[in-house]
């Protein structure tokens, strides 16, 4: 061995020397680095995050992605658009963790379920790609499993946390925050609501269309809530309103593969569609066949909505009246439609020229009368008559509705009627006389 290799070789051995002592150093400055309660478990800035990328064992990764124009979409979903603020909200909340106090050092990871074998990784990048910071978070802490026996299993919160470590660092700290499902890599914890959207107090029609041809619409402005066409009967309002309800706040736990005609979209086993007194342009949710059990969690129909990423999973409970609804069904059956007597705040009995008013004041009742142009002092009722009192309600309610005239012209003089505060009724009912 010649001069030259043996200096080569010792340089390069010292190198290696100075190298591990380095590495022992730095140890030792870790394991006796002072630790300051409240500083920050996380370093970043949120305007610089263009990813978030949620793991959970046994889940498959969700990543939301930041667009070129500022909003968020779920890119593993089909970029579907992520609820208004709740990336930025997440973020925001991220860098409030502080460390609280040290729960334990490498050896403790599993122990904590501060591991990405056991725990809930959230990860941040920047726009290069390159990791921000990364997040293991892992058990509950401050479970007091005696004291929740006691409070028959109820636990307080404010005193409840989560271990956490950075992934880049040994040590688990306790950070203060009750931390539930607001991280967990699942599609409908992050997608926008609804998918449809609208204010359902504007909706002023609603349009319903089935495979078979089966159809019909709703039109809810004046002179009355009807079924709309050659024969304007009445319909229940409140059913009627309770369809465009499930319509309009439609939400989806998922995307689904597939083509359209396998998945009963085209055609389609329903479309709905509602319309805004405020807006020219309708809210179309297109429904197609159930779909498979192993798709998702819960019992869902395939849908579409124009514009959003798809197809997309509804759960069936979502949809069940609008899916259930026919012309028949939403007709007015009761001239007071489906009001409870329990409910009744006020009943004004008109016979001829008198009229009689009963009105709830508090647990008691008053009547008072009208005749002539006269009117007599209100009175208490005998509380042994509420019994009474409330089957003449329940009577008055299940008054059928023989014919319907929206300008009233068919209504006879005789006929006696009541009004009840709170109705949704609109327009003139002719009630069949009891003989």
């Amino acid at each position: 061995m010649n001069e030259r290799l043996r200096w080569l070789i010792s340089i390069v051995a010292a190198l290696a020397l100075l190298d591990g002592s380095l590495a022992l150093l730095d140890r030792r400055e870790e394991k006796t680095r002072e630790f300051h309660p409240g500083d920050p478990l996380v370093a970043f800035e949120p305007a610089g995050v263009a990813k978030v990328i949620l793991t959970r064992p046994n889940k498959k990764p969700l990543v939301l992605a930041r667009t070129q124009g500022g909003s968020w979409v779920v890119a593993t979903a089909k970029d579907f658009p992520v609820r208004p603020n709740k990336v930025e909200q997440t973020l925001a909340r991220m860098k409030t963790w502080k460390r609280d106090r040290i729960a334990g050092d490498a050896g403790v990871h599993d122990k904590f379920s501060a591991t990405k074998e056991k725990g809930i990784s959230i990860k941040v990048e920047d726009f290069a790609g390159e990791t921000l910071s990364e997040v293991i978070i892992g058990s509950l802490t401050g479970v007091d499993t005696e004291e929740a026996r006691k409070n028959s299993g109820n636990l307080d919160p404010k005193t409840m946390g989560r271990y956490m470590r950075e992934a880049r660092e040994d040590t688990v700290y306790v950070v203060s925050d009750f931390v539930t499902g607001e991280f967990e890599p699942d599609d409908q914890e992050w997608f926008e609501r609804p998918i449809t959207g609208g204010d359902e107090s504007k909706v002023v029609r609603l349009a319903v269309k089935r495979r078979t041809g089966e159809q019909f619409m709703v039109a809810f402005d004046a002179p009355y809530p009807r079924l709309a066409g050659p024969e304007p009967r009445p319909v229940d309002v409140d059913k009627a309103r309770a369809i465009a309800r499930e319509v309009v706040q439609a939400y989806a736990v998922e995307t689904i593969d597939g083509d359209d005609k396998a998945l009963g979209l085209q055609p389609p086993l329903l479309v709905a569609e509602v319309v805004f007194s405020d807006s020219p342009r309708p809210v179309q949710l297109v429904v197609g066949d159930v779909a498979p059990p192993s798709s998702t969690v819960v019992a869902s129909y395939v849908a579409r909505v124009p514009d959003k990423p798809g197809p997309l999973l509804v759960p069936q409970s979502a949809l069940a009246q609008v899916m259930s609804a026919t012309s028949d069904s939403l007709l007015l059956q009761h001239v007071f439609g489906e009001k409870i007597a329990s409910n009744v705040s006020r009943v004004s009995l008109r016979v001829g020229p008198k009229t009689t008013s009963i009105t709830r004041d508090g647990a008691s009742w008053t009547v008072s009368y009208v005749a002539s142009g006269m009117t007599a002092a209100p009175r208490k009722l005998d509380p042994a008559n509420d019994a009474k009192r409330v089957r003449a309600f329940t009577a008055a309610l299940q008054l059928p509705v023989a014919q319907f005239d929206p300008v009233g012209a068919a209504v006879k003089a005789r006929t006696r009627f009541a009004s009840f505060a709170g109705s949704s009724f609109l327009g003139a009912a002719v009630i069949p006389e009891a003989t």
